[in-house]
């Protein structure tokens, strides 16, 4: 899916983004299923650590559900009852 403009014509509808958070990268779909790549901006990589996993690429992921439609988009700004389990850290497959 092209995301080309993306986080301008979210900033024209209210929902602006600094760099941090401006991390979905590719978006594209398979019948039913909407898959996405997030990144995390390599100015956040030495914080990184201090997050099981960072609310910049969680909220990256969600950005996916804006750019499939912008029209009927409902992202949340908080959250309850979420556990994230994992059993060791990520790596940064980052250069």
């Amino acid at each position: 899916m092209d995301l080309d403009g993306l986080y301008p014509r979210l900033a024209e509808g209210g929902l602006e983004y600094g760099p941090a958070f401006q991390g979905l990268h590719a978006l594209w779909r398979r019948g039913g299923e909407l898959f996405a790549e997030v990144r995390l901006p390599r100015e956040q990589h030495p914080a990184a650590g201090a997050f099981g996993l960072h609310p910049a690429l969680l909220d990256a992921a969600l950005h996916a559900a804006a750019a499939s439609d912008p029209v009927q988009v409902r992202l949340p700004f908080s959250w309850t009852g979420v556990t994230l389990h994992a059993t060791v850290p990520p790596r940064c497959a980052c250069g």
